[in-house]
């Protein structure tokens, strides 16, 4: 069944779908094959020209039209049917094979016996002091506003991240800046051009994009999506959380997480300014059990 109704004022659209369907949204093309298949592919074809577009190994699909095939066409079908379709996952993960890239003999170190790497270098600080109940630097009355963390907001559309605001914790893969995963220093220029030398940090209300719908049910696999929301805890591989993903282990941490705010602070000391780091943050507790 799909289900495709209009909000007011607006349309949602469906094109190509197979299956039951419901609602007052725009049908096109309903049981029916799509032309072109990919509106990547067209995109491409009209910026670049179609020689370009040969070039690029994109895997094909098959799509017989036949809508009363014979007895034996149709057992055939039923047979094919039966076996998972080759994903665009698929051609990615087969690429060492079409095209493999030569390498010394042996076998690169996995991720997980990779090191942790913080930065050690010494820098200048300017200690942050409580004096007479008030919050100094070298001295001077430490004054401004405070800049808050992003509590789940991201995108990964170029256009609309930049207005999400900074979060320490956010991580994007492959993207870096406002948005996705913040520069450290960006932050800290921003702090300093808005006046407000206090950086106040929690943990994200969910780990990944699907919980916004803040619906209170299992997902029905871990397909997570980006930007993701790292915890302080690290997951344990073992069971299977409510996000599809492997369970947390409350006795170990996410090294990732606490190096990035130990990282930040480190530069906030630098430049006197101070992170201020509610680790028992609780508004994904009290607000709604979707948290």
């Amino acid at each position: 069944m799909i289900r495709c109704w209009s909000p007011p004022d607006a349309w949602n659209l469906s094109f190509g779908s197979w299956g039951a369907f419901e609602g007052n949204g725009l049908w096109k093309q309903s049981n029916e094959f799509v032309r072109p298949p990919s509106l990547w592919w067209a995109q491409l074809r009209e910026r670049v020209g179609q020689p370009a577009v040969a070039r690029i190994p994109v895997p094909g699909r098959e799509r017989e039209e036949a809508t009363n095939p014979t007895l034996e066409r149709a057992a055939t079908l039923t047979q094919e049917a039966r076996q998972p379709g080759f994903s665009l996952r698929n051609f990615i993960e087969s690429a060492p094979e079409r095209d493999p890239i030569p390498c010394e003999p042996g076998e690169a170190p996995r991720w997980t016996e990779a090191p942790l790497v913080v930065s050690t270098e010494a820098a200048p600080t300017q200690a942050l002091r409580i004096m007479n109940g008030w919050l100094t630097v070298e001295g001077r009355l430490l004054t401004g506003g405070l800049l808050k963390t992003a509590w789940w907001r991201g995108s990964l559309r170029p256009g609309e991240a930049e207005l999400n605001g900074p979060a320490l914790t956010r991580f994007v893969p492959g993207r870096v800046g406002p948005g996705w995963t913040d520069e450290l220093d960006d932050v800290l220029a921003l702090m300093e051009q808005q006046g407000r030398p206090v950086f106040e940090h929690h943990h994200g209300l969910w780990y990944d994009r699907r919980r916004d719908d803040h619906q209170m049910v299992r997902r029905a696999d871990g397909e997570v999506v980006a930007p993701f929301f790292e915890q302080p805890f690290a997951r344990s591989g073992q069971g299977r959380a409510w996000d599809g993903l492997s369970r947390y282990d409350l006795t170990r941490l996410n090294p990732w997480y606490w190096s990035r705010l130990r990282e930040f602070a480190l530069r906030c000391e630098a430049r006197g300014f101070a992170l201020l780091h509610q680790h028992y943050f609780q508004h994904n507790v009290l607000e709604a059990g979707a948290h």
